[in-house]
């Protein structure tokens, strides 16, 4: 069962706005039972997502995939391969852009954070070579950072973004470092320019990504999986996407439950706490440790008698909330577990409505179900439309062939006029 609420939020220059009437959930096959999901991004790389997946269900026609991994690969083919979508090149200098602004922007704010604790510390406005020294540090925390992460495993020529984007690169980074004396040295900016291009084969959380969910069945699979993965953008004819599970249900795994987007919620339903609260028990466990017995006990024990602390209560979290769950959710009728996949979202958007932060009705409107099975295939349980479907008969008939299933059905019955 697959559920998606309505919400969509715009940011602009002002402050943002909701609107309650977006699509999240699709049909992928009008052949084969798979659904997809999409969060986080209602566009790539300039186009609505819901645009491109309704293409990409023209583009598969009555083709069937063994397995849902090979369809989502035919999918990420598609996005680089199909000609109608080659207004996708034109985004290229523009996501380029955005991820070398966001590495660049982290960098400022790590500048300034020293920055602030050196002026508390010295009382007093910095000379020209203690902003320099910042910046080395600045420099060097950013490299650690980029180093440390996991490589993205796409096959990108970074030659090509060297060639093609390093004056706006630097652009960007003067313009983030912009001091009245000229204190950043071409060594600076040869370091940092770098490690903005190295970015582009990490792991790197770049705002604007798509996250996309395909669930169903595969060919020659009795069981369901799914497919979570995101994408970012295109450079040089290349997709640049990062996998971040497979699910596939079996003899042993006989259920998953899989929180998409804002998902703390949802966590603490299944879970009983948050990843939030999590990491806060671990870094008091950590900072109690350090109080109590600073002396006896060095950085490494320390970090090993957390981690036996989050272990054994995540233990006890299984026992007592998840697995219960789980063990329900997988023999319920199909019925159930619609309400069920409906129900979760409908505890996060009431938490939103509720709560007083950023995050206010962010998670809203209408909420679209869905059930996938391997004999019925993709089935609509709720689906909202922005237009009334007894005032637009011709939708049914174009969309859904009501038309031919009327005329054969007429013919069988020996009415000749039709």
């Amino acid at each position: 069962a697959l559920a998606a609420d309505s919400a969509l939020t715009v940011r602009g220059r002002g402050p943002q706005r909701i609107y309650n009437n977006g699509n999240k959930l699709f049909s992928v096959s009008k052949y084969q039972p798979i659904g997809a999901i999409e969060y986080n991004n209602a566009q790539f790389m300039g186009i609505p997502f819901e645009v491109i997946i309704k293409q990409f269900r023209i583009y598969i026609g009555n083709r069937k995939f063994e397995t849902i991994e090979k369809c989502v690969s035919c999918f990420k083919d598609f996005l680089v391969k199909e000609p109608m979508l080659s207004q996708l090149a034109k985004y290229e200098k523009y996501f380029v852009e955005r991820v070398a602004q966001d590495f660049i922007a982290g960098a400022g704010v790590d500048f300034n954070k020293l920055y602030g604790e050196a002026v508390e510390k010295n009382g007093s406005e910095l000379k020209p070579e203690d902003l320099q020294s910042l910046l080395e540090q600045t420099v060097s925390i950013s490299e650690q950072y980029v180093n440390a992460l996991p490589e993205l495993g796409t096959d990108i020529d970074i030659s090509y973004i060297k060639n093609n984007y390093a004056e706006k690169i630097y652009e960007i980074i003067d313009n983030s470092f912009n001091f009245d004396l000229k204190t950043i040295s071409n060594d600076i900016r040869l370091r940092l320019f770098n490690a903005s291009i190295k970015i582009f084969e990490k792991r790197f959380d770049r705002a604007g990504y798509c996250g996309v969910l395909f669930a169903g069945y595969g060919e020659e699979l009795l069981l369901p999986s799914a497919c979570h993965f995101y994408i970012y953008g295109i450079i040089n004819g290349v997709l640049i996407s990062q996998p971040i599970e497979e699910i596939n249900v079996t003899n042993e795994k006989s259920c998953a439950i899989i929180p998409l987007a804002q998902v703390d919620v949802m966590r603490i339903f299944i879970t009983g706490l948050s990843d939030n609260i999590l990491d806060a028990i671990s870094k008091s466990i950590y900072s109690s440790i350090g109080e109590v017995i600073e002396k006896s006990c060095d950085e490494i024990q320390k970090k090993e008698i957390v981690r036996k602390c989050i272990t054994s209560i995540k233990e006890k979290m299984a026992l007592e909330f998840t697995q219960p769950v789980l063990s329900t959710v997988s023999a319920v009728p199909v019925q159930e577990l619609t309400q069920f996949a409906e129900m979760l979202v409908s505890l996060t958007s009431m938490r939103r409505h509720v709560e007083d932060n950023m995050n206010l009705d962010t998670v809203g409107g209408p909420i679209d179900v869905s059930v996938i099975t391997k004999s019925d295939g993709f089935i609509w349980i709720n689906r909202k439309h922005y237009f009334d479907k007894e005032l637009n008969p011709q939708y049914m008939f174009t969309h859904y062939n009501y038309g031919d299933k009327i005329v054969e059905k007429t013919k069988e019955e020996g009415d000749d006029e039709i």
